[in-house]
């Protein structure tokens, strides 16, 4: 009889965690996108990257480990903490190949969306979840994250 009780509390344990990790109502939200559909999103990215506000964390282009994509045309800010500001092509390109190079942590492609659904941009990174911080109704902020080659990366 007393086993019966316990039968249940793994399936309690399960429904509690997945209730408590879920995102609270009214969090920014992030969702990531797949290997080929971040490839072919990020050519879509360089080929019109004017049309973005562009920028970096990481502190370096050598050590970047995360960029930002903004829309400039939809009265939304994605913002980084720190982030260093892309002014050109070449730039742009060399940040990408530096978190593509970190290969062990599985480069990725995220869309941001704000609290009500309306979307703010993408961010590329490895290793990181970009969990967006609400600054007010029209801006959202990451955080500057440390380079993977300070953690063990290539």
């Amino acid at each position: 009889m007393v086993r019966d009780k316990w039968m249940y509390l793994p399936i309690l344990i399960v429904l509690f965690f997945t209730f408590a990790c879920a995102a609270p109502a009214g969090a920014p939200k992030f969702k990531p996108l797949s290997h080929r559909d971040t490839s072919a999103t990020l050519d879509d990215l360089k080929r019109n990257w004017t049309t973005y506000s562009i920028s970096y964390g990481g502190g370096s282009v050598g050590l970047a480990s995360a960029l930002i994509f903004d829309p400039k045309e939809d009265n939304r800010n994605l913002v980084g903490k720190d982030y260093v500001d892309v002014k050109d092509k070449d730039t742009l390109e060399r940040v990408i190949s530096v978190i593509e190079s970190y290969t062990t942590f599985n480069p990725t492609l995220y869309k941001i969306y704000g609290p009500d659904g309306d979307f703010f941009g993408f961010v590329f990174t490895a290793h990181y979840r970009p969990f967006p911080r609400k600054v007010d109704d029209k801006t959202l902020s990451l955080p500057n994250w440390l380079s993977q080659s300070y953690i063990g990366g290539p």
